[in-house]
């Protein structure tokens, strides 16, 4: 089971868990690769060919459309939060745009699902996936806790902050928006009856494999956790 827990710094000591429990902190530790502001540094901008970030989070702020400052592509190599995000004193947001050189603009709610939400899922395929098979594997016997500063399950609501928690739970559970990371797959077993063979069939919904497994990287999360 994996459940969403809000972070409240009054409350970040003295909390108890299920003695069993994975705790997951996209802030630190191996789990910080989830982080929109983790800096990998070749995330793909959206809608525009070979450019790329340094981070989501640079990404969503360089393609920000401001009353007097439109794209500002010099953000997209930015690596610390607080270069990342742009000036208040920039005017009305406008909107998003499409692309470094596009000259659509969307408005919150389409930006969220034409760039945010396609661009995290690619993190999550390519830089990240291994991470969200250990919370997969481990949410089957044990409860994993993802904690966030928000972790309300409507993304596309511009009145709330995106949760990224909620995403990484959508993701590894084949939730929307990712259904599409699930897929339906026969499985058939055969069995005897007297000397007549008989089969079995269903179909069953199992995550797409985007990679090979990262041994390495398995061997620290199982170390990290304590997983026998």
């Amino acid at each position: 089971m994996i459940k969403l827990e809000m972070v409240n710094k009054k409350e970040k000591h003295g909390l108890k868990y299920n003695s069993n429990a994975i705790i997951i902190d996209i802030t630190k530790g191996i789990f910080k690769k989830l982080n929109p502001y983790y800096r990998y540094g070749d995330i793909p901008v959206s809608f525009t060919q070979n450019l790329f970030a340094m981070s989501l989070a640079s990404m969503w702020q360089a393609l920000k459309v401001y009353e007097k400052e439109g794209v500002n592509l010099s953000i997209l190599k930015e690596s610390y939060v607080n270069k990342v995000c742009r000036d208040n004193n920039l005017g009305e947001l406008k909107g998003y745009n499409r692309g470094a050189y596009g000259h659509v603009i969307y408005d919150e709610m389409e930006a969220r699902k034409q760039i945010y939400v396609p661009t995290y899922k690619w993190i999550l395929d390519y830089k990240a996936n291994d991470l969200i098979n250990f919370i997969r594997t481990q949410s089957e016997t044990k409860e994993v806790i993802i904690r966030d500063k928000y972790i309300g399950s409507d993304i596309f609501n511009v009145n709330q902050p995106i949760s990224n928690a909620y995403l990484i739970k959508a993701y590894a559970e084949g939730l929307y928006p990712y259904e599409d990371v699930f897929e339906i797959r026969r499985e058939c077993s055969y069995y005897m009856v007297g000397r007549r063979e008989y089969q079995s069939c269903k179909d069953i919904r199992v995550p797409k494999q985007i990679h090979k497994q990262n041994n390495e990287l398995s061997r620290q999360l199982d170390i990290e956790f304590d997983i026998n």
